[in-house]
């Protein structure tokens, strides 16, 4: 009979590493991501941020005195002389891969 011991702290190890990666990758996103989006006074940008919500890695613009971040993301035809919608959206599909091979090769390591 074939037999696997499976490592008592492997799972954790793994959702650690995969939390650590996320991180990475959301803040390559986040970084793009305050590049693009709309500027009035500056206040929105500044509330760009990374937050966990249970074992999700969640990026965040708005919250308070900004809570116009998602109608600013979601309607296209606002005028941007700086910035435009759709900020969090488009870096985050272009860094799908990039995302994809961070955690790729953190879970290679681990061997």
């Amino acid at each position: 009979m074939a037999e696997i011991k499976w490592n008592d702290h492997l799972e954790e190890d793994i959702k650690a590493l995969l939390k650590a990666k996320m991180h990475e990758g959301a803040q390559i996103v986040l970084e793009e991501a305050q590049g693009e989006s709309p500027v009035k006074s500056g206040m929105m940008r500044a509330t760009g941020r990374i937050e966990d919500e249970g074992d999700d890695v969640l990026i965040k613009f708005g919250g308070g005195m900004v809570d116009y971040a998602l109608m600013q993301h979601e309607v296209m035809y606002f005028y941007h002389p700086v910035g435009k919608a759709k900020y969090l959206e488009d870096p985050f599909n272009r860094n799908k891969q990039n995302i994809i091979d961070i955690i790729k090769e953190g879970v290679e390591a681990m061997q």
